[in-house]
């Protein structure tokens, strides 16, 4: 059987998929927030499917960027498992996929909603408030200017480079939330639900941290 192991990034391989990465959350995010938009009555309809497509490319290239690393360095392949990057050490690693018979079933995943909506996982300090409000605060304000300059872009009146260059930022920014959430997640021992239906999130005012179906 083929052992599956961390492989090294070069350094200028690391910084390509970094960039596709941050673009990926970045669009990731802004879909996210426009399907709010347009559930509450803005009409971002054209934005929306602009969006959607950029998106797409964004994980397609991606996977394009995992397939050449694979043939190059000859990382070793496995069914049922895929690559992941570690930023911080510069690794690609092997992660298990779950499979259909792996995922919890509905009323599974509605025992374990109710489970975990029952109260707060932590309530905090006021440094950490004072941190991820600062990181929430930057991510909107990008997400802010991607979205006033989309509309430009579609009016004819701002380059796709600039427009991405924007996304990538917001990605950037999402990655330090995302961060954030883990850091503390590892530190406070979180719970960590192996469904991808789950986030966590913060509620300022009452300074807790929940986990929340999305």
């Amino acid at each position: 059987m083929t052992k599956m192991e961390a492989q090294p990034i070069p350094e200028a391989n690391l910084t390509t998929i970094l960039k596709l990465h941050q673009r990926r959350l970045g669009w990731s995010f802004l879909l996210e927030s426009t399907i709010a938009d347009r559930v509450v009555g803005f009409p971002c309809e054209a934005e929306e499917l602009f969006i959607r497509g950029e998106l797409k490319k964004a994980f397609n290239k991606v996977a394009a960027w995992f397939r050449q690393m694979g043939r190059q360095n000859n990382w070793p392949s496995m069914e049922g498992w895929m690559w992941e990057v570690d930023f911080s050490s510069g690794q690609a690693f092997p992660k298990k996929q779950h499979s259909q018979a792996d995922k919890p079933s509905q009323e599974q995943d509605d025992s374990e909603c109710r489970l975990v909506t029952e109260g707060p996982i932590m309530t905090l300090g006021d440094i950490d408030v004072d941190v991820i409000k600062r990181l929430l605060e930057k991510r909107e304000a990008s997400a802010d200017s991607v979205r006033s300059h989309l509309r430009l872009f579609l009016n004819g009146e701002f380059t796709i480079d600039k427009l991405q260059g924007l996304v990538q930022e917001l990605g950037a920014a999402s990655m330090d939330v995302n961060d954030w959430f883990s850091e503390m997640a590892d530190k406070y021992q979180w719970p960590r639900p192996m469904s991808d239906k789950w986030l966590y999130r913060v509620d300022i005012e009452e300074r807790q941290v929940l986990l929340e179906p999305k």
